[in-house]
């Protein structure tokens, strides 16, 4: 799961990034547009650091979002808690439901 350290590393290179390029190109007139993108930049980066590649097996008993493909497109989504994988190891899992990556319901959802 992404921790908040994570979370605030990964946002803050985005603001970093984006302030420090219009700096020095001599661009920022108006700081609350570098912000503004820095903040759409840290949105991108979230949207792409939940996700999981399904050679990463998910912690048993944590709920998980998952995308299952057929040629290339998302055909399906579902969410399960995940379990023991004892009796089908999570590779099988993962073919057998055609899973092309997962992420964690909590890292979705707001702090509690």
């Amino acid at each position: 799961m992404i921790d908040e350290k994570e979370k605030q590393d990964g946002m803050k290179a985005c603001f970093d990034r984006r302030v420090d390029n219009k700096v020095e190109r001599g661009l920022m007139r108006d700081p609350l547009i570098a912000y503004t993108r820095a903040f759409d930049d840290a949105i991108d980066w979230f949207k792409k650091a939940i996700w999981h590649d399904v050679s990463e097996i998910p912690e048993e008993g944590e709920q998980i979002l998952y995308t299952a493909t057929e040629g290339g497109e998302i055909v399906d989504v579902n969410v399960t808690t995940t379990a023991l994988y004892d009796f089908m190891p999570w590779n099988e899992v993962v073919r057998c439901f055609n899973i092309s990556k997962w992420c964690y319901i909590e890292d979705l959802l707001p702090n509690k």
